[in-house]
């Protein structure tokens, strides 16, 4: 369920609610404390609103994503990949500073 657009359907299923379901149970069988759930967007969204959720530990944006970057992990060569993530992914530290953060 990676590639597919949250919109989607794979197999008869939303892909967005399996993503969503995955944090939900991953919460479940993994509980810990934390003050945030913090999603790597985009395709972790679902999943880190589904382990808020079941967790009772509230969700914010800790991340904010540049969506003029193309995919990253896809880069021939690590260089390329490392400033890639840079130019991508930007930290909302006002959100995830001195707070235990569930990634």
């Amino acid at each position: 369920v990676y590639f597919a657009r949250p919109d989607s359907s794979v197999e008869g299923r939303n892909v967005y609610e399996v993503r969503k379901r995955i944090g939900a149970e991953l919460a479940q069988e993994n509980p810990v404390e934390a003050d945030i759930v913090v999603p790597v967007p985009d395709s972790g969204t679902p999943a880190a609103i589904g382990f808020s959720q079941a967790a009772g530990i509230p969700f914010e944006l800790g991340i904010i994503r540049n969506h003029y970057v193309g995919r990253t992990f896809i880069q021939p060569g690590d260089s390329i990949r490392h400033m890639g993530v840079k130019l991508k992914h930007n930290a909302n530290r006002r959100m995830i500073e001195g707070k235990r953060v569930v990634l």
